[in-house]
């Protein structure tokens, strides 16, 4: 690290003297590769798809200051960092008390089979750390069944030679999955799952198991929806790549990183069926969904806050009570801002960017309708007020060829105005297709006409004020 020129100790002092992290990486003159790993919310969101770690005792063997700890900690873990380095552990410590973290992490030299050393269940290494030398110290400390974790980029990959063009950031290239499989194999230990990170894409926050094919495609369909061009083709062709097993070895050298798991190969391992096998994240977003199983079978999804988590679960309980089969079940709360649903087997994003006018138009009025038939059956209190979405636009539905086959991301939802979600969904046009006006006009009709003959010409009504009827017109005028 000293051949970089970084200069920890002015980092440290600008951080106490209350700095913000960016301007204390600039100030120790951090290269970009590394700061990029400090500042970002998504520089440890890889975390997510390791499982159980409530309560374990973790460990990270990690060349510089980033935010897995921090984030392991979050998780519930008790983690201590290895730094031998004075300058840069101060740097680590002032960091976290930055973040408010500081009892959160313990930092400083580890000794290696100490007295009263019980072990680790955890270990986690950066990938320019990764040395058979130094794995054949850690993998003893090993408690059994613990787990082995190696990240790092990939320094072959084109997407992130790409992304490093365009200025996206990415950690330094660190070596091939080839050699980390053999590194791991020299010191008895076994890789029992990999994961593909596209931490320096456009969507930098997801992860796929490269072992998963049915997770993986998940995945990356889910992805592809909210980028567009190159970046796009990209992610197809990872996707048509990802199920055949001659074209593996290809997919797996174009993900911009990896994370691979493992265990001691004496120790027992288990594909239980709802593993983690994905991640579904965004960089514009604190919320991410794991996946779980192979196909997947249930996602759990942790969400900004508590109040989103409480108002999805209320919704998916009001739909199930109102036997209306459109959105995921509701199966488990691990945790105030988690959920645990079940995953809408065989559906995909609608991809509202690739949709010609008529195919926008048909969609529409499948929307209008469905949504027709959710206030149809939850207003029953009597009221007016039915189950509002709070966010019902064609982006937050699944669908499975020509049918809609559920409503997702309820965090916004209520008892209120029938008029409400019609609204959002006609106001929505301009966002989801840039058109002339008379166009335009034709969609919103397209809608409201829908949604009238769902409600059977007899428009619910709220404060004795009718939802806005079709009017015959299909211009709106």
């Amino acid at each position: 690290m000293a051949g970089l020129g970084v200069d920890w100790d002015s980092g440290r002092r600008a951080l106490e003297a209350g700095a913000c992290l960016a301007e204390a990486c600039w100030t120790a003159r951090l290269p970009t590769a590394l700061a990029s790993r400090l500042t970002p919310r998504w520089a440890a969101a890889w975390v997510d798809v390791v499982d159980e770690l409530e309560g374990a005792r973790v460990l990270v063997v990690d060349h510089a200051p980033g935010r897995a700890p921090e984030r392991l900690a979050q998780m519930g873990a008790e983690v201590t960092v290895v730094d031998d380095s004075p300058s840069r552990a101060a740097f680590r410590r002032a960091v976290l008390v930055a973040a408010g973290r500081e009892d959160a992490v313990r930092i400083g030299p580890v000794e290696c089979g100490a007295p009263g050393h019980s072990g680790w269940d955890l270990i986690v290494v950066d990938g320019l750390s990764l040395g058979r030398a130094r794995l054949r110290t850690l993998a003893p400390e090993l408690r059994s069944g613990g787990r082995v974790v190696v990240v790092g980029d990939n320094a072959l990959s084109a997407l992130r030679a790409a992304d490093r063009v365009r200025g996206r950031p990415g950690g330094p290239a660190t070596s091939t999955g080839t050699r980390r499989r053999g590194a791991l194999s020299a010191v008895g230990l076994v890789v029992r799952q990999s994961f593909a990170l596209l931490r320096a894409s456009a969507a930098p926050v997801t992860a796929f198991d490269l072992d998963a094919p049915e997770a993986s495609r998940a995945v990356l369909q889910a992805v592809a929806t909210r980028v567009s061009g190159r970046r796009r083709q990209a992610l197809g062709a990872l996707e048509r790549g990802i199920t055949h097993t001659w074209t593996g070895p290809v997919v797996s050298a174009l993900v911009p990183a990896r994370l691979v798991l493992a265990t001691s190969a004496s120790a027992p391992w288990t594909a239980e069926p709802r593993r983690i096998t994905g991640r579904i994240g965004y960089d514009d977003s604190v919320e991410s969904k794991v996946l779980r199983g192979e196909p997947p079978a249930e996602v759990e999804k942790r969400y900004a806050s508590e109040s989103e988590a409480s108002a999805e679960a209320w919704a998916l309980e009001t739909l199930a009570d109102s036997c209306l089969d459109i959105a995921p079940r509701l199966l488990a709360r691990p945790a105030p801002d988690r959920l645990r649903v079940s995953w809408l087997a065989g559906s995909r994003p609608l991809e509202v960017a690739t949709l010609t006018d008529h195919e926008l138009e048909v969609w529409l009025r499948r929307a209008g309708a469905l949504l027709a038939s959710v206030q149809r059956a939850t207003g029953v209190d009597g009221d007016g007020r039915v189950l509002v979405h709070g966010d019902y636009w064609l982006g937050n539905l699944m669908h499975c060829d020509d049918r809609i086959v559920g409503v997702v991301d309820w965090t916004t939802a209520r008892r209120g105005d029938p008029q409400s979600d019609l609204a959002h969904l006609v106001d929505s046009l301009p966002s989801v297709r840039s058109t002339s006006p008379r166009v335009l006009d034709d969609l919103r009709s397209a809608v409201r006409e829908a949604y009238h003959l769902g409600l059977g010409g007899h428009p619910l009504e709220f404060n004795g004020v009718p939802a806005t009827p079709f009017t015959g017109d299909r211009r709106g005028r």
